[in-house]
């Protein structure tokens, strides 16, 4: 009867299909068709007890159990068109959580590693006690909602902890290479008299060219396909000196931007980083808003890279999954260029 009632609360609506799952000899890995990454957590105990996909491949559903922890855990993934945030998503799933979440206790709302979470207990469903313990964590990401549901039955003092180490375990990455890089497309923006800028842009991510009047330089605007979890705002410059393109000349540039930014940073110190691209070199470093208003972004990295004969200004904002985000837009950065 148990195993009914957990069946009936995770059921997802979808058609029988095989999903793109893989294990490692570590981990399990989900993803379906479009991203341009997978979602990965420790397999030890877990076994699969339904995965299903969208007959468009571009959503699924896994459902998960550890019978020794008599644990539970599903993952629904599927492009975030009904919400475009996670608290957004958060809040819609509270709204209707569903017929077999009767009378919710001990209600609580909170971040933790990237997901907006609710949880809650159930004391019973339709007459039957199950003191079930529930993380309903939500998290948007490139354009994809994934909506994850955790829960113990005849849960005891010490099972938060269970449920709050699984969700710190849960981690994305690219990809494989080949994956990865058929998930690119290339784009030009046009620099007036001055040619093009070239860069390479994962498929999933949408992009906008700002351009200003009298001919200044465009700053083009990288976001995901859905929801505003993060911006990178790249403007490339012609008409500099040879001097502006040379190593300390950038640094000067990029910590006289730091000095700005600090009095509003949590970081007493923001340190400069090296990087080096394939036509030039630059530095940025990385703040934390000590009070980010509603709607703005909690993290930012900023910085200048030398591209060519160009150089290039870009601020990366995030209120999540920060290091992957600046890791990919690096990436974009470092193979850009300059075509006249």
């Amino acid at each position: 009867m148990m195993k009914l009632v957990v069946s009936l609360i995770f059921m997802a609506i979808a058609t029988l299909a095989h999903a793109d799952m893989r294990q490692s000899e570590e981990l399990i890995h989900l993803s379906v068709r479009g991203m341009s990454w997978e979602l990965q957590f420790p397999r030890q105990g877990w076994q699969v007890d339904q995965e299903r996909l969208r007959q468009d491949s571009r959503a699924c559903y896994y459902m998960f159990s550890d019978p020794n922890r008599q644990l539970n855990a599903s993952f629904f993934i599927e492009p975030a068109e009904k919400c475009k945030t996670s608290r957004d998503c958060r809040s819609m799933y509270w709204r209707d959580p569903g017929p077999f979440i009767e009378n919710p206790q001990s209600v609580e709302q909170f971040e933790e590693n990237g997901f907006a979470i609710v949880k809650f207990m159930v004391p019973s469903v339709r007459g039957l006690q199950v003191n079930q313990l529930n993380y309903s964590g939500h998290m948007v990401r490139d354009g994809y909602w994934v909506d994850m549901h955790l829960s113990k039955m005849q849960s005891q003092k010490g099972d938060e902890a269970l449920l709050s180490g699984f969700v710190k375990t849960v981690s994305f990455q690219q990809k494989p290479a080949v994956a990865a890089k058929a998930s690119k497309s290339e784009r030009r923006y046009p620099l007036g008299d001055y040619g093009f800028f070239r860069v390479n842009i994962p498929s999933s991510w949408k992009d906008e060219l700002h351009q200003p009047p009298s001919r200044l330089p465009p700053t083009i605007v990288l976001s995901p396909a859905a929801g505003k979890t993060f911006q990178i705002l790249i403007t490339p410059i012609w008409g500099g000196k040879r001097d502006v393109l040379e190593d300390q000349a950038i640094k000067e540039l990029v910590q006289k931007s730091a000095e700005r930014v600090k009095p509003q940073s949590v970081e007493k110190t923001l340190q400069l980083v090296g990087f080096e691209g394939t036509s030039g070199k630059g530095y940025y470093f990385f703040s934390t808003d000590k009070a980010p208003k509603p709607g703005e972004y909690k993290y930012m990295t900023q910085g200048t890279l030398a591209v060519d004969d160009l150089i290039v200004t870009f601020t990366i904002l995030t209120n999540s999954n920060h290091e992957e985000i600046v890791k990919e837009a690096l990436t974009i950065l470092k193979e850009a260029r300059h075509l006249r």
